[in-house]
C-alpha cells in the first residue's frame, strides 16, 4: 500500500500542486514530507527492493563501538583536559585538509579557465606559488597533528580496560532479556552505574591502579544492581555469564 509513497509516485498539476495516490485515494503531497518507521527488532532482515526504496540506519550499539563511547566518558572525567585536546586536535586537522582542498580546487578553476600559455599568465603563476606555500604550511601542521594525536592516543589506551569492562558488563545486562524481557535496561541506566564506579573508586596518582580500582568498583556495582532485580532461578546465569565474558575478552578462554 506504501509503495507509491516509497517510490516516490507523486502526480503534479499546474505550478504547485502535488497529489499521490495511496490506496486509491488521491492525497495532497507536501515535498517537506518525512516518514519515519522504527522497528523493535534488535537485527531485522529487509529485502533488497525494500532497502533500496529507503535508506535504513541501524542505532543498535556494538561492543567496539560502547567501548569508545566510554571511554570518551570516562577520559571526559578523569583526563578533562586530554580530550579536550584530542577534540581541538580532530577540528584543526578538519579544517587543515579543507584549507588544502579549498587550494586545489582553486588552483584547478584557473588552470581550467586560463588562455593561452600558462606561462605568460602572471596571476595563475602568483596563485600557484601562494597555494605551494599554503600546501607546505598545512601539510607541516597535519604532521605536527599526526605527531600528536598518538601521543594523547597512548595516554587514552591507558584507560581503555575500564571501557573494554564496561562494554562487557553492558551486554551481559542486554542479554539477560532473551531469559526474559523484564530485565530489560536502558543504555541510560548503565551509563548511570559506569558513572557511579569512577565516581565511588578509591584514587589513586597511579594510572594503572586507578584502572583497577575503577574496574573492581564498577563490576561490583552492576552486578549487585543487577542481581537486585533478578529472579532468584537466574541470579547464577547471570553470575556464570559476567565470568565468562570478562575470560573472553581477557584471552583466558575464546567463544
Amino acid at each position: 500500500m506504501l509503495d507509491p509513497l516509497l517510490e516516490k509516485q507523486i502526480i503534479r498539476r499546474g505550478r504547485n500542486n502535488m497529489f499521490i495516490k495511496i490506496a486509491e485515494t488521491e492525497m495532497d503531497y507536501d515535498p517537506k514530507f518525512r516518514l519515519y518507521m522504527t522497528s523493535r527488532m534488535a537485527n531485522p532482515l529487509f529485502s533488497p527492493e525494500l532497502a533500496a526504496k529507503t535508506t535504513i540506519i541501524d542505532f543498535t550499539v556494538t561492543q567496539i563501538g560502547l567501548e569508545q563511547q566510554l571511554l570518551g566518558i570516562l577520559i571526559g572525567k578523569i583526563e578533562k583536559q586530554l580530550e579536550e585536546q584530542l577534540t581541538e586536535l580532530n577540528e584543526s586537522v578538519t579544517l587543515n585538509k579543507r584549507e588544502l582542498f579549498l587550494g586545489e580546487q582553486q588552483l584547478l578553476n584557473k588552470l581550467a579557465t586560463a588562455e593561452g600559455s600558462l606561462l605568460d599568465d602572471p596571476t595563475l603563476i602568483d596563485v600557484l606559488a601562494e597555494i605551494k606555500s599554503k600546501s607546505k604550511e598545512v601539510t607541516d601542521k597535519l604532521q605536527s597533528a599526526e605527531v600528536k594525536t598518538i601521543e594523547i592516543n597512548e595516554k587514552r589506551e591507558k584507560y581503555r580496560p575500564v571501557a573494554a569492562r564496561g562494554a562487557v558488563l553492558y551486554f551481559c545486562i542486554v542479554e539477560m532479556t532473551l531469559i526474559n524481557w523484564m530485565y530489560n535496561t536502558s543504555l541510560y541506566q548503565f551509563l548511570d552505574l559506569f558513572h557511579y564506579g569512577i565516581d565511588k573508586a578509591p584514587k589513586s596518582q597511579r594510572v594503572e591502579e586507578r584502572v583497577e580500582n575503577i574496574i573492581q568498583t564498577l563490576t561490583y556495582k552492576v552486578y549487585r544492581y543487577i542481581n537486585r532485580g533478578l529472579f532468584e532461578v537466574d541470579k547464577v546465569t547471570f553470575k556464570m555469564m559476567v565470568c565468562l565474558k570478562i575470560m573472553v575478552k581477557a584471552g583466558q578462554i575464546n567463544s
